[in-house]
């Protein structure tokens, strides 16, 4: 399935997503032009289940050239954290795990709510390493969650970590049951 990085404004519209949009087409188009193909290792997502689903990234000339400015005026680890969420938001929106509704507080352990609170998310990006990194910042982001005070105290929890030069990303549902 493609899906058009800009429909994140609509999928998610309690998030200010202009830098979450340029930013994920400054990665994506790092290594390809055109869509950009991530393979996601979904595991124990509501909807999707588990397994290694696609996840196809377009965009349109006026993102593209939005994604121009940012790629100049940038810090680069900024262009990375911003284009994780975007591929992140996307990801929620194809595999219909929910909405991406508002920032955590600081020093809650993890970065965005779900659905008006339902969840909890924790999200990071790395721009070039392998799927053995991959694994690693995955592991490193789930451990994070489990000592945040909301999964703590019982909220469910996502972690979705993409790797843009490996073109995959792992993206993760976890429960007190279940972590």
């Amino acid at each position: 399935m493609d899906y058009k990085i800009e429909q994140i404004r609509l999928d998610h519209p309690g998030l200010f997503v202009g830098s979450f949009v340029v930013c994920a087409i400054v990665r994506c188009r790092e290594n390809a032009t055109g869509p950009c193909a991530f393979g996601v290792r979904c595991e124990w997502l509501l909807r999707t289940g588990d397994g290694l689903h696609p996840l196809s990234l377009s965009w349109g000339k006026e993102a593209e050239k939005a994604a121009d400015k940012a790629e100049r005026t940038s810090q680069e680890n900024r262009v990375t954290e911003d284009a994780a969420i975007g591929v992140c938001a996307a990801g929620f929106a194809v595999f219909k795990e929910g909405e991406i509704t508002e920032v955590t507080l600081r020093g809650q352990g993890v970065d965005f709510w779900i659905d008006d609170r339902r969840a909890v998310l924790e999200v990071s990006g790395i721009r070039s390493g392998t799927p053995d990194d991959l694994a690693k910042r995955h592991r490193e982001k789930l451990q994070q969650l489990r000592n945040g005070s909301l999964f703590k105290m019982g909220k469910a929890g996502y972690v979705f970590v993409p790797c843009f030069s490996a073109r995959l990303a792992v993206f993760s549902h976890h429960t007190q049951v279940r972590s």
